[in-house]
């Protein structure tokens, strides 16, 4: 459970519903990280941003990119 609540689809900034719609439909449910970060569409949308731009750059294999984010979030127990 995070220290912060996530908003909920209806709460969030239309600015940072795009993004959620995307995630709802790769994941089938709403994400508690990304429902933390509309509290921020700023951050919402730099983070994902940064994440694309490494993935698409091909400099960092798509495995290791998603080793690298599993082992972040059990680093700082994110709950997915």
């Amino acid at each position: 459970m995070s220290r912060i609540p996530p908003l909920e689809p209806r709460e969030t900034p239309w600015t940072a519903r795009p993004l959620l719609r995307i995630a709802r439909r790769m994941f089938g449910k709403n994400l508690t990280p990304l429902g933390v970060q509309a509290r921020r569409p700023g951050i919402l949308w730099t983070a994902n941003l940064l994440g694309l731009g490494i993935e698409k750059s091909g400099l960092v294999s798509k495995r290791l990119h998603a080793l690298v984010n599993l082992r972040t979030a059990q680093t700082i127990g994110c709950p997915f």
